[in-house]
C-alpha cells in the first residue's frame, strides 16, 4: 500500500482518515501508514471490529476507532444472560460475530415459529413484520425491504492493545490527536 499512501500524503492535508477496508489487508495498511509517518486519527468501519486488527497492526492500531453492533457490557437481560452463558461454555468473552450469529439464529427461529412454516417466502414476510425485537446486540426492527432499522452502534477505540468502548454519553471527549 506504500504507493497509495505516498499519493495520499502528497495530495492534501487531512484531519483524519476513514478506512473502510477489510482484515487482514486493512490492518497491514494501517501499519504501513503509521510507518510512513501518518499520525492523524484513523476511523475504520465495523470490519475492523476484531482482535485481528491489533494482532496484525500491533502498536500502529493504537487510537484506531471502529464501531460495533455489540457491547457485552449492555445492562439488558438478554445481553447479560448471553455473555454469562457464552463465558461459562467457551471460557472467553463473546465477540460481535458470536453475538450477531446468536441473534440471527433467534430471529430466524422466531420467524419460523410465527409463520408456522419453513417456506422461505413466508419466513421472510414474517421477519419483515418484527418490530422492537430484543436481542443480545440490542433492540432492532425490520423494514419492509428487509433492512434492519433502529440498531444501536457502539464506538470503540484501541487503547493499550485492547478495544475500549466509548462511554454512552455523547459528550465524552477523547484526545485522539496525541
Amino acid at each position: 500500500f506504500r504507493q497509495l499512501i505516498s499519493e495520499i500524503i502528497q495530495e492534501k492535508e487531512f484531519d483524519c482518515i476513514f478506512l473502510d477496508g477489510t482484515l487482514p489487508s486493512g490492518a497491514h495498511m494501517i501499519k504501513q501508514m503509521r510507518e510512513m509517518g501518518i499520525k492523524t486519527p484513523i476511523i475504520g468501519s465495523d470490519n475492523f471490529d476484531s482482535v485481528t486488527l491489533i494482532e496484525i497492526a500491533g502498536n500502529a492500531a493504537e487510537k484506531v476507532i471502529t464501531y460495533s453492533t455489540f457491547n457485552p457490557s449492555l445492562p439488558e437481560t438478554p445481553t447479560l444472560n448471553f455473555v454469562k452463558a457464552f463465558k461459562e461454555k467457551y471460557g472467553v468473552m463473546p465477540d460481535t460475530d458470536a453475538a450477531q450469529a446468536y441473534d440471527a439464529v433467534r430471529v430466524l427461529a422466531t420467524s419460523i415459529r410465527k409463520s408456522g412454516t419453513a417456506v422461505p417466502l413466508s419466513i421472510a414476510s414474517t421477519m419483515r413484520l418484527l418490530k422492537n425485537r430484543k436481542g443480545v446486540t440490542g433492540t432492532y426492527s425490520f423494514e419492509k425491504t428487509g433492512s434492519i432499522s433502529d440498531k444501536a452502534l457502539f464506538f470503540k477505540i484501541v487503547k493499550g492493545g485492547k478495544f475500549e468502548f466509548f462511554k454512552p454519553e455523547s459528550t465524552q471527549k477523547i484526545n485522539i490527536f496525541n
